[in-house]
């Protein structure tokens, strides 16, 4: 809990108020038999002692349990009764007793541990505790701190706590004699609460300088400014997405062009090389002699074919061109520059045909 470690421990007993009693177990019933019998019944019965009634003869005990079920408990009390025998026994709540004012430091009565002054001591023995040592009694006999007899402090044999007891009873029935306390009798429904008009009168409010414990205001005003800066951010995220997508689309349409424009390159590389060895072969052709002119005039014509070819690529490769720098006209378009810089060389007009040219050879 708040990163600290944290020991949960079970308590021994349970309380008193899941205690019950079945009254009046004749003296010839074991107490063990009438344990039995009342676990058949209540089997989550636990912590069994008998009530013995010393100051009056009783021909009977009772026997004091508590109950760890609570269905089980409660549907106990809705019987009232319990089999014992051949007995037929009432089964009550346990009426706590009046309760002593004991020290458990001391264990004197007539106060509380926090106004003691004593040192912390031994419930059996009363010898003081030292601190960090084990205790262990010196005797296995008891030491009364009341009366200093051979018994617990607490013991109803003691004379000084049976003189308590009766003083206490006679000071409680008193009270409730004049009606200064008043005694529930068991199954009394306690009455609800009920708030009256005058029972918590408001403050004067001119009087009570109220403060916003939370500063309501600033908060609002500071989340309305927040506000304000999410909305702005998204905007400025959504155009900035849009930007981004018009650069790639930007991007993707230079790198199609280039990869034309490489095509292209290549394509007027060959057509000149084509055109250099359609030259020399000419060259040769003329020079030569019949025999050699056969011979370079396949190739001429090869070379004529494959020149034709690569001025179809050409055109069509230009018109590619055309219409890009249609769809984006801020894009400079390279088919003016390449037509500047060969002038015209690869293309073949009427001025030059090589079909001519073949024809007349």
């Amino acid at each position: 809990i708040e990163d600290k470690k944290a020991e949960f421990i079970k308590p021994h007993t349970l309380p008193d108020c899941y205690a019950l009693v079945v009254r009046y177990v004749p003296l010839d019933i074991n107490q063990d038999i009438a344990r039995q019998q009342i676990l058949k019944t209540i089997p989550a019965a636990v912590g069994f002692s008998s009530i013995h009634y010393h100051h009056r003869q009783r021909p009977s005990y009772d026997i004091r349990f508590t109950v760890r079920n609570l269905e089980q408990y409660q549907t106990a009390r809705e019987l009232g009764r319990l089999s014992i025998g051949q007995h037929y026994l009432p089964l009550t709540t346990f009426l706590t007793g009046y309760r002593l004012t004991y020290c458990t430091a001391c264990w004197k009565i007539g106060h509380f541990r926090d106004k003691c002054q004593s040192p912390v001591c031994c419930r059996k023995c009363l010898v003081p505790y030292t601190n960090g040592v084990k205790h262990s009694c010196q005797n296995d006999t008891f030491n009364c701190a009341q009366c200093s007899g051979s018994h617990f402090s607490l013991d109803s044999i003691c004379p000084v706590v049976k003189k308590y007891r009766e003083d206490l009873k006679l000071a409680v029935d008193k009270a409730l004699n004049s009606g200064a306390i008043k005694r529930s009798t068991p199954g009394e429904v306690s009455r609800p609460f009920q708030q009256h008009a005058n029972d918590f009168p408001l403050l004067n409010q001119a009087k009570v300088n109220s403060h916003s414990a939370w500063a309501t205001s600033d908060n609002e005003s500071l989340h309305s400014h927040l506000k304000k800066e999410m909305s702005d951010l998204v905007v400025t995220i959504k155009s900035l997405s849009e930007t981004m997508i018009r650069t790639e689309k930007s991007f993707n349409d230079l790198n199609s062009r280039i990869e034309l424009q490489h095509k292209s390159t290549l394509l007027h590389c060959n057509s000149i090389c084509a055109i250099i060895d359609t030259v020399q072969t000419m060259s040769r052709w003329v020079q030569g002699n019949s025999n050699e002119r056969s011979k370079l005039k396949k190739n001429i014509i090869k070379s004529i074919e494959d020149l034709q070819k690569w001025r179809k690529q050409l055109d069509s490769n230009k018109n590619n061109e055309s219409i890009a720098s249609i769809s984006s006209p801020q894009q400079i378009t390279t088919n003016n520059i390449i037509d500047n810089n060969h002038n015209g060389e690869v293309e073949i007009n009427d001025d030059f045909s090589m079909n001519s040219l073949g024809q007349d050879v």
